[in-house]
């Protein structure tokens, strides 16, 4: 039997230049601006941040973008999606267009829903990484933290509170 092994370099992910957040918000609690101010207040931001929003301006002083196709191909490597189940896919397929190596898919109702719709869009999913070689974190995750760097790709709303010593 023949194995192969593949090695997916990490780095991009947990280093990021260039980071999108489609779904950031400037509403306090919503998902959306816990992840945004994850990145932007708690974290060493990345070179590049990009707050995808149909409602909002400005959030966290960052002007923010109407849509992902206003991002520079080859300027992100992590894409971080909190939309419904279809609207995330169509974001994966064309944040692996743009050149994104990660997509983190924050949003549920995908096969852990237990529909059929759900299970439908997880295999859509799986079909984009299988072509584009995107790698996907999730969906229905928290996203991921370096508390060392720091760096918060989460919606965990006590990210900034994990970074205080003792």
């Amino acid at each position: 039997m023949n194995t192969v092994t593949e090695y997916v370099d990490l780095g991009p992910l947990l280093r990021p230049a260039g980071v999108a957040v489609i779904g950031a918000s400037s509403r306090p609690g919503a998902l959306g601006n816990n992840t945004a101010r994850n990145l932007l207040v708690h974290s060493r931001v990345p070179e590049r941040v990009y707050l995808v929003s149909g409602r909002d301006e400005e959030i966290f002083g960052k002007r923010t973008i109407g849509s992902l196709s206003e991002v520079p191909a080859g300027a992100i490597d992590v894409v971080l999606i909190l939309r419904p189940p279809a609207a995330a896919v169509d974001t994966v397929r064309e944040a692996a267009t743009l050149g994104a190596r990660f997509a983190v898919v924050l949003s549920a109702g995908f096969a852990e829903s237990g529909t059929a719709e759900g299970a439908r869009h997880q295999a859509e999913l799986a079909e984009i990484a299988a072509g584009t070689g995107i790698r996907i974190m999730g969906p229905n995750c928290p996203g991921l933290g370096d508390i060392r760097v720091p760096l918060g790709l989460t919606i965990q709303p006590g990210f900034g509170d994990e970074l205080v010593p003792g």
